[in-house]
């Protein structure tokens, strides 16, 4: 299972915001809203996977900042 928490910059108004993606039971089901915290996204995340997760901080390829979830 994976999970990465990723800021995207919303199109309409250039306002960052963290959102998740995840292959956990209820991918579908969860959303996320402007605003959300990033502690909002993380829990939201290890609620549908089951489980809590060890999160790494990193630099995606695009340039983004982002955290990538592992089975803790």
């Amino acid at each position: 299972m994976s999970a990465d928490a990723k800021i995207w910059a919303d199109e309409g108004y250039g306002w960052l915001a963290w959102r998740g993606i995840h292959d956990g039971e209820c991918i579908s089901t969860i959303p996320h809203f402007q605003g959300d915290t990033l502690a909002n996204v993380l829990q939201d995340i290890e609620r549908c996977m089951g489980r809590q997760l060890r999160w790494e901080v990193l630099v995606y390829p695009d340039g983004r900042p982002g955290l990538r979830g592992f089975e803790a």
